[in-house]
């Protein structure tokens, strides 16, 4: 007969045994139950920008102060007589601050300046008629020719509609994360199954050409990159 140590030995043994094979078991189903592929799913569109705004400075000169101002609200008035006759509204026109400076101050030049102060002040017409925006500086020279000194001529695009086609963008970005997946998956020997979790990320929007600055360029890229996790089956 075995001794009642060996049996004892024996049964642990066994015991020992099966309980690494359900552990071994429940390590494998889960990773089996929790393989998962992370993809990122991408869409771009170009759009034309729905706002525009032009900014210009103009630049007055005179020996006294009382007559820079009195130039300056002079030339602000024709140019925004200018925009207003173009078909712009008053409330799109925003003037700035007349700034003064004292040209004979500091001045370290043999060449005495011809006028004591200078004044500048910049006027800005934002608009969503952008290509009225676009008229308005290319026809600029009309208030050259009125013997406006122009400094900072230059227009500025945006695109602010950007909640009519986030669904569109979204859903498709989504479908290039699962077609990504899908090749990933195909290779493994596997099928993808449910979407473990998803991120939206971020929506850019900058120049369509890439020599261009974000908000210099009319055309702009709209992008967006989503990120999914699919389970593997």
């Amino acid at each position: 007969m075995k001794s009642p140590q060996i049996i004892s030995a024996f049964i642990i043994a066994m015991g020992l045994a099966l309980f690494g094979f359900f552990v071994r078991s429940g390590i494998v189903r889960f990773k089996t139950l929790n393989r998962v592929v992370d993809v990122r799913g991408l869409d771009e569109r170009i759009v034309d920008s729905t706002e525009a705004s032009w900014s210009v400075t103009f630049v007055v000169q005179a020996n006294q102060l009382g007559d820079v101002y009195k130039r300056s609200s002079e030339t602000e008035k024709t140019i925004r007589d200018y925009l207003i006759d173009l078909g712009f509204k008053d409330e799109e026109i925003v003037s700035g601050v007349l700034s003064t400076t004292d040209l004979m101050m500091n001045n370290y030049s043999q060449t005495k300046p011809l006028f004591k102060y200078s004044g500048r002040m910049n006027l800005t017409v934002s608009s969503k008629n952008v290509d009225l925006v676009e008229k308005a500086q290319k026809s600029s020279s009309v208030l050259v020719a009125k013997e406006i000194q122009l400094e900072g001529n230059y227009i500025r695009y945006y695109y602010s509609d950007l909640n009519s086609i986030k669904p569109q963008m979204l859903q498709a970005a989504n479908k290039s994360a699962r077609e990504a997946a899908k090749s990933f998956a195909k290779d493994a020997g596997a099928r993808i199954g449910d979407i473990e979790k998803a991120s939206q990320g971020l929506f850019t929007i900058d120049s369509a050409m890439s020599s261009e600055g974000a908000e210099s360029a009319r055309k702009k890229k709209v992008r967006v990159v989503t990120s999914v996790s699919f389970y593997l089956e």
